[in-house]
C-alpha cells in the first residue's frame, strides 16, 4: 500500500479504537445525564424517593440520587459495557412515577424519569454528549 493509504488505513483504525474505547462511558455520561434530569423531578415527602435514585453500567453502580435533588457520581462504566440502567429503587417507586393525578405539594411530579428520557431526546444533546467522550479531549 502507498504512504498515503497506510495513513488513511491507520487514521481510521484510531477512530475505531476510541469509539470501542469510549462507548461505555458515553453510555454512562448520557444516562448519568437523564439521572441529574430525573431525580429533581421526582416528588419529595422527605426524600428517599430522591435518594433512589441510580445509573448501573455494566453492572456497576456508578452514580446515586441525593435528597437534595442532586446527584453524585460515584465511578465510571466498565471497559465494555454495552447496557445501562437508569431508575429508582425505593419500594413506591413505580406507583409515585405512574400515578398522573396525585398532588406533590412539597415539589416533583409524576413521570419523572420518563420526562426526563424525553426532554433528553428532544433536545439532541446525546450527540454532544457522546461526541464530548469520544472527542474531547482533540
Amino acid at each position: 500500500m502507498s504512504d498515503s493509504l497506510n495513513a488513511l488505513v491507520e487514521a481510521l483504525q484510531d477512530i475505531v479504537d476510541k469509539v470501542k474505547d469510549g462507548t461505555p462511558q458515553g453510555l454512562a455520561n448520557t444516562a448519568t445525564r437523564v439521572l441529574a434530569d430525573a431525580v429533581p423531578r421526582a416528588p419529595v415527602d422527605l426524600g428517599p424517593l430522591r435518594g433512589s435514585g441510580f445509573v448501573d453500567v455494566g453492572g456497576a453502580k456508578i452514580a446515586h440520587g441525593n435528597a437534595d435533588g442532586s446527584i453524585t457520581v460515584t465511578g465510571t462504566a466498565p471497559s465494555g459495557a454495552t447496557s445501562a440502567t437508569i431508575g429508582f429503587d425505593e419500594i413506591y417507586a413505580h406507583r409515585q412515577h405512574e400515578e398522573v393525578g396525585w398532588n406533590h405539594p412539597k415539589g416533583g411530579q409524576a413521570k419523572y424519569l420518563e420526562t426526563a428520557i424525553d426532554d433528553l431526546l428532544a433536545s439532541g444533546d446525546i450527540e454532544e454528549i457522546l461526541a464530548d467522550t469520544l472527542w474531547g479531549d482533540d
